[in-house]
């Protein structure tokens, strides 16, 4: 189960979504390209692993599916599983900001997925409550 690999574990609503950009130069090529992240708004409704509950937490990600990126809904409830730092390669990851290097990160490879009882209850097993 992810939540053995995972520094958060929690259950909550995405209240918000912003798209942040960054400059960053090609090493192939030697031109600017940009890379988009996705910073996710959760309010914690049930935390299981990493923060306390009632707290709003933010969450990274690549903004394309192909690179693994969620694709969050504002409004909707999901089980995030996420974890301290960046998963970008070296390269990229040096782009960013300390504090966004220090936060925690999800994709779609962490099982982070929509809420349902059922995960609940594997979650809650896994953790032996």
């Amino acid at each position: 189960m992810a939540v053995k690999n995972s520094d958060v574990v929690v259950i909550g609503e995405v209240v918000k979504k912003n798209i942040i950009s960054k400059s960053i130069r090609n090493g192939n090529s030697g031109k600017n390209e940009q890379l988009l992240l996705k910073k996710y708004g959760i309010q914690i409704s049930k935390a299981y692993k990493g923060v306390r509950q009632d707290k709003i937490v933010f969450i990274y990600t690549t903004s394309q599916p192909s690179a693994c990126g969620l694709q969050l809904n504002i409004g909707e409830t999901y089980m995030i599983f996420g974890t301290k730092g960046s998963f970008l390669p070296p390269f990229l990851d040096r782009e960013l900001e300390p504090f966004e290097r220090q936060s925690y990160w999800s994709n779609s490879c962490s099982a982070t997925q929509e809420f349902t009882k059922d995960l609940k209850a594997e979650v809650e097993t896994s953790l032996g409550g």
